[in-house]
């Protein structure tokens, strides 16, 4: 029977070791990767939302300059004064709106989850003024968000708006 030395025994250790430190090396690197990977996507989604909210206020939130484009979108002007509303509330409705859906965008956050735990956008949409103000800027909006919205409203104010069609949009 061939004896071992305590050098072969300490050794054997060693590269047991530097084995496991390597493989424990490797899993560090690819979760460091794996979170790199989630990060990068972070930031790229929150650009893009950013990118969509500067475009958003730039265009639509400079609507009011021309007042035959709320025709476009069919806004009656003249039914909004009768309701006591100016295209310059309708503007300020639109590009608070685009802010929120940037943020909730960048948090990946739903519209009415911010809504329901936000004191400043609850008492924005608490307003009367901002009830009757939301019946014209809501038409400037995609389903999704206009839908969370009206849905808040509806649940906190009992204020229903109509649904949007080609027809009467």
């Amino acid at each position: 029977m061939e004896t071992v030395t305590f050098v072969e025994v300490f050794s054997l250790v060693i590269s047991i070791l530097s084995g496991g430190i390597a493989i424990f090396s490797l899993l560090k690197t690819i979760s460091n990767n794996r979170e790199n990977l989630k990060l990068q996507k972070r930031l790229a989604q929150v650009e893009k939302a950013s990118f969509y909210n500067d475009r958003n206020i730039g265009f639509e939130g400079s609507i009011h300059e021309f007042d035959e484009a709320y025709k476009l979108h069919g806004v009656n002007i003249n039914e909004a004064k009768d309701d006591g509303v100016n295209i310059f509330q309708i503007t300020y409705m639109i590009r608070s709106v685009n802010s929120l859906i940037a943020f909730c965008n960048s948090e990946e956050m739903k519209i009415l989850d911010n809504l329901e735990h936000n004191d400043y956008r609850q008492r924005f949409f608490a307003q009367e003024q901002t009830q009757i103000t939301w019946k014209y800027a809501r038409v400037f909006f995609s389903d999704d968000p206009r839908g969370q919205i009206d849905k808040y409203l509806k649940l906190k104010h009992q204020k229903e708006y109509p649904e949007l069609n080609s027809e009467n949009s």
